[in-house]
């Protein structure tokens, strides 16, 4: 997450550089902070949520099935 916003820290420190003038990344004004702010906090809370919801299911029950497929000599099936 930025801390300070990005006209504050000079260009060339965040820049990254994958392919010399085909990929460079580097920092850009956010255009409304309010916006930035609020899809930050909005974000947080949709991650800190998913372990309590239904979602989780989606992830635990790949795994758990693939856990159960690799034992299945195990348990004698």
């Amino acid at each position: 997450m930025r801390i300070f916003p990005p006209e504050a820290i000079p260009a060339h420190t965040y820049s990254v550089v994958f392919i010399p003038r085909l990929v460079v990344l580097h920092l850009e004004k956010v255009p409304s902070f309010h916006w930035f702010f609020l899809h930050v906090l909005f974000t947080q809370l949709f991650f800190m949520y998913i372990p309590f919801s239904k979602l989780v299911h989606i992830y635990s029950g790949v795994i758990s099935s693939a856990l159960y497929g690799s034992r299945r000599a195990e348990y004698g099936i």
